[in-house]
C-alpha cells in the first residue's frame, strides 16, 4: 500500500511540478520494498497468487513501472539529476514483477513443470511489454523485451543439463517452446518495422 501511495505521489509531484513530493514518492517505494523484504511471511501451505508475498510484491512491481512511465512522460519538467529515475524505477518495477511472479511459480510448481511454467511466464512479459511500447508511446519499455532470447537461451541449456527436465518436445514442452519462439519472431518483426517507419519518416 506504500508503494502505491509513493506512486500517487510522484503523480502529484509531476502534474504539480513539485520536486520534493516526487522525491518523497520515490524515496516511499523504495523503502516499502525493503520493509516487504524484511518483514513478510510467507507460509508453503498458502494458495497460489492469493497470498501476501505474491500480491504485495506485484503492488511493488506496478508502482515502481506507473513511476517509470509517469517520469518518461513528464521528462522535460525534470531536472537534470532527475533524468535517471526513470530508467531505474522501470529496473526496479520489473524486477519486482518478474522476480515475484518466478518465485511464485518456484514455490507452487513441482520440479519438472516450473521451467516450462518460467519460459511461458517470461514470454507472454515480452509481449505485453512491447504491447505496452507501442500502444503507449513508451520508448524505455523498447529494451526488456529482448530478454527474452537469453532466458530461452538458459532454459534450453538448463535442459540439456538436467535430464529430469524431459525432452524439449515432450508433454507440456510442446506448447512453451513454439511460444516462446512465435513471441520472440513477433517483438523482433515489431520493432524491426518500428524502426524503418522511423527511417522513412526522416528520409
Amino acid at each position: 500500500a506504500w508503494s502505491l501511495e509513493g506512486a500517487g505521489l510522484v503523480w502529484v509531484g509531476l502534474r504539480q511540478e513539485r520536486r520534493l513530493a516526487r522525491a518523497f514518492g520515490l524515496l516511499l517505494q523504495i523503502g516499502s520494498g525493503i520493509l516487504f523484504v524484511g518483514d513478510s511471511r510467507l507460509a508453503a501451505d498458502m494458495a497460489a497468487v492469493f497470498n501476501n508475498r505474491f500480491l504485495g510484491g506485484t503492488m511493488l512491481g506496478v508502482a515502481g513501472l506507473c513511476s517509470a512511465f509517469w517520469t518518461e512522460r513528464h521528462d522535460h519538467q525534470l531536472h537534470p539529476y532527475e533524468r535517471a529515475v526513470s530508467p531505474f524505477m522501470l529496473a526496479w518495477g520489473l524486477v519486482w514483477w518478474l522476480g515475484t511472479g518466478l518465485v511464485e511459480i518456484d514455490r507452487v510448481l513441482g520440479y519438472r513443470h516450473e521451467s516450462v511454467a518460467s519460459l511461458v511466464f517470461i514470454a507472454l512479459n515480452a509481449w505485453a511489454m512491447v504491447a505496452m511500447h507501442r500502444r503507449l508511446d513508451w520508448k524505455q519499455m523498447r529494451w526488456p523485451p529482448l530478454g527474452l532470447l537469453p532466458v530461452m537461451m538458459l532454459v534450453a541449456v538448463m535442459g540439456f543439463e538436467h535430464p529430469g527436465l524431459g525432452h524439449p518436445f515432450r508433454q507440456w514442452w510442446m506448447l512453451s517452446w513454439p511460444l516462446a519462439v512465435g513471441m520472440h519472431v513477433y517483438l523482433l518483426h515489431a520493432l524491426e518495422g518500428e524502426s524503418w517507419d522511423r527511417i522513412e519518416a526522416l528520409g
